[in-house]
């Protein structure tokens, strides 16, 4: 429980991130909560952004993801026409 909320965490012994720390689900929520309260008193009031990153930390980026596609695009722009 949460501030009053029951939160579920699915799978809290499964390992993410880098594989070789051995971090769980459930040691990443531990260590938020931990966290939590200086970390909101630090960012409050502030503009946010995330993006959720869906391969491990250790690969290599995407060459076809979203941000690789619009540099292109831009990029293309910018050079002179033949």
């Amino acid at each position: 429980m949460i501030e009053g909320r029951d939160v579920r965490v699915m799978h809290p012994d499964k390992l993410v991130y880098l594989k070789q720390t051995q971090v769980s689900k459930l040691d990443i929520v531990r260590y938020y909560l931990f966290v939590a309260p200086a970390t909101l008193t630090g960012i409050r009031d502030r503009p946010l952004c995330s993006k959720a990153l869906l391969r491990p930390a250790e690969e290599a980026p995407d060459p076809d993801d979203d941000a690789t596609r619009e540099r292109r695009a831009t990029n293309a722009s910018k050079r002179p026409a033949k």
